[in-house]
């Protein structure tokens, strides 16, 4: 019997794809929690300290797990990689993003974070060297006038909000650390990536969140504070990369990172389901007008 040569690579192809979207699915779904459960520990901890006890978190749940795969150590040249994922997705986005979360309501950072997927193709695009289209660019400049707007109305008078400035710095460091990642797991397994990631940021990591820890910060954190940076700690810093990682490596970061425009939305319905923040038309149509034009944007060849 002759089997179709062309229909079992376009059955694999598919399969794969398909996998791919339920694991990028996966991972945007816990990633969209990680703004309600900063927000849950502002006042509990200073944004230093969220920031690191995560990593720190992270990096003690990952060391057993390489060591139980025997994962072989980075090479030289993927140091520096490495480096670049760390100050992006580890210290980068984490900190400024709990900075952000003193000053604004999560729904109001979900819809600057909405410009990620925009800023992810951007960085990618320019650590690739490709060139994008007149008219992606037209979209990219068109988000970001979107998402200025609507901070200056928000802030009044006064100009942008701290947070602001905060959450488009998040942003920038994320969207470079993510671009780097997926260039990474082309070469290791995608779980390794982060992993690797946040162990050799310990030497960092470890020192800092001693040197800002302060007696009872930790041993007086209710069970939603404790419930809330173990979240942030094992899956925003670490779980949710596995599936991510895993899904940009089978399906490719143009189009897996399309899920990620459905982020904000699932941001925004766990901001008022679980800290009661109100419904705001300003925020639910601006974030819906910055996920149209990433969506715009990424149809762009």
């Amino acid at each position: 019997m002759t089997v179709s040569t062309p229909a079992l690579t376009r059955t694999t192809g598919e399969s794969s794809h398909s996998g791919a979207y339920t694991l990028a699915l996966i991972a945007v779904a816990s990633f969209a929690m990680t703004l309600p459960a900063t927000k849950a520990l502002t006042g509990m901890l200073s944004a230093q300290q969220i920031g690191l006890y995560r990593a720190v978190i992270a990096a003690m749940a990952a060391i057993p797990l390489l060591w139980l795969a025997r994962a072989a150590w980075p090479r030289r040249e993927q140091w520096l990689s490495l480096a670049i994922v760390s100050g992006g997705n580890i210290f980068g986005f984490p900190l400024l993003t709990s900075v952000a979360m003193q000053y604004v309501p999560v729904s109001h950072g979900a819809v600057i974070v909405a410009a990620m997927p925009l800023a992810t193709a951007l960085a990618a695009a320019v650590l690739s060297g490709i060139r994008p289209p007149r008219r992606f660019w037209l979209y990219a400049c068109s988000g970001t006038l979107i998402v200025l707007l609507y901070s200056l109305w928000q802030s009044g008078a006064a100009g942008l909000y701290v947070g602001d400035l905060a959450l488009v710095g998040a942003v920038l460091l994320g969207a470079i650390g993510y671009a780097k990642g997926a260039e990474l797991s082309q070469q290791m397994p995608g779980w390794q990536v982060i992993s690797w990631v946040v162990v050799l940021s310990l030497p960092v990591s470890l020192p800092w969140s001693v040197w800002v820890y302060t007696p009872g910060s930790l041993s007086q954190l209710p069970t939603i504070g404790w419930s809330a940076l173990l979240y942030i700690g094992l899956v925003s810093s670490l779980l949710g990369f596995f599936a991510w990682n895993k899904a940009l490596a089978l399906g490719g970061v143009a189009r897996i990172s399309q899920v990620q425009l459905l982020q904000p939305f699932l941001t925004y319905g766990y901001s008022i389901v679980l800290l009661g923040e109100s419904w705001n038309w300003l925020t639910a149509i601006v974030c819906a007008l910055v996920i149209g034009v990433v969506w715009l944007s990424k149809r762009q060849p």
